[in-house]
């Protein structure tokens, strides 16, 4: 199994780094893709398939953002689903177990009430440290094992760890055949720490986006993108299902996209460990450190690596920019991928500060 350990590793780097950065050794392990020069990007893809080919054709805008057009040939777009393609009263008529209530059991539980399912069930360790939160929120709190016996569906939302003895030890020994089992992540059925057996449906419905940020949004009357994907079809209907109970958190309104647990599995690790908590940290922390070791004040290295950052995730989120090169100013467009291309973490900065300099 990849290693998942080291994604907690990079969170607290850059917090670190502005506390300590007087005295603290910092060695950069920051993860960066080498590109042929005559290859195309992928990154407009995804939002290629979500705005159309139209977004791209105009490569300039008025306040000077360049966005590169997507060249190569892209597979078949991925199914898409809303609300009206989704039949909310199955998940209503069925019974849900959902194991756990952190982040994304409780958004999972709060939000399939909110849309009609009336018979829910909290599972939790005797000794669980949210089991008095899910009873004040209205839920009956069992043990995995008493929630899973007798349940339709069993949304697992415990952490991918925890899977393994989990599955073993209280879910597997209870379900019933003809149940559905839905987890939010595809780590565990794609490296075997569970493993079905053919009586069930399981069934993948994976929200994009954190359980409070789910639920905040859920109650705004908006939703998430959510990845849906079925591993094992026992009865027939787990497709229709999964789609239901996507939709009752809300995510129909945005839209379910349908693909499989080994996709989203992979790509997930993937895009952790070499952007979200790999690659973009360790590159806000090198360039960082690279500033103040060279003298430069620390707060203003902070800004112009680390607060600035958000201002350009934003833009990147723009319909009319996607997931182009972004290039504010024509005197800062040389240093953008050319920056990485040559080296790793730390080294990856010199070619652009020599530059500058």
């Amino acid at each position: 199994m990849p290693p998942i350990r080291h994604l907690r590793q990079a969170s607290d780097s850059l917090t670190h780094s502005y506390s300590a950065w007087r005295s603290r050794p910092i060695v950069a392990r920051c993860t960066v893709l080498k590109r042929r020069p005559d290859s195309a990007s992928g990154a407009s893809s995804f939002a290629n398939r979500m705005s159309g080919p139209a977004a791209f054709r105009k490569a300039t805008t008025a306040f000077g953002a360049i966005s590169s057009p997507m060249t190569e040939t892209l597979s078949p777009p991925l199914p898409v689903f809303h609300e009206q393609d989704c039949d909310l009263s199955l998940i209503r008529a069925r019974r849900v177990a959902v194991i756990g209530y952190g982040s994304q059991g409780r958004t999972h539980a709060l939000n399939l009430r909110d849309s009609g399912v009336t018979d829910i069930v909290v599972g939790l360790r005797a000794d669980s440290g949210t089991r008095a939160l899910a009873q004040e929120d209205g839920f009956p709190v069992e043990t995995a094992a008493g929630a899973t016996r007798g349940a339709d569906v069993v949304a697992v939302m415990v952490s991918d760890e925890a899977h393994r003895d989990l599955w073993r030890e209280e879910i597997a020994p209870n379900v019933r055949p003809g149940a559905a089992v839905i987890f939010a992540h595809g780590l565990s059925v794609r490296f075997g720490l569970v493993t079905p057996g053919p009586e069930i449906d399981v069934i993948l419905a994976s929200p994009k986006g954190i359980g409070p940020r789910i639920r905040e949004l859920y109650e705004a009357g908006e939703g998430v993108f959510c990845l849906l994907g079925v591993h094992q079809d026992a009865t027939g209907a787990a497709r229709a299902l999964g789609l239901s109970y996507a939709a009752a958190l809300g995510c129909g309104r945005k839209g379910i996209l349908e693909t499989t647990f080994a996709a989203e599995c992979e790509s997930d690790l993937f895009g952790e460990q070499v952007v979200l908590c790999g690659g973009t940290v360790e590159l806000v922390d090198a360039a960082f450190m690279k500033l103040v070791e060279a003298g430069y004040p620390a707060e203003v290295a902070w800004f112009e690596c680390f607060y600035e950052l958000k201002l350009v995730t934003d833009l990147l989120h723009r319909p009319h920019l996607q997931y182009g090169r972004i290039r504010c100013l024509s005197d800062r467009a040389a240093g953008d991928r050319r920056a990485l291309a040559g080296g790793h973490g730390r080294g990856a900065g010199r070619g652009s500060f020599g530059r500058v300099r």
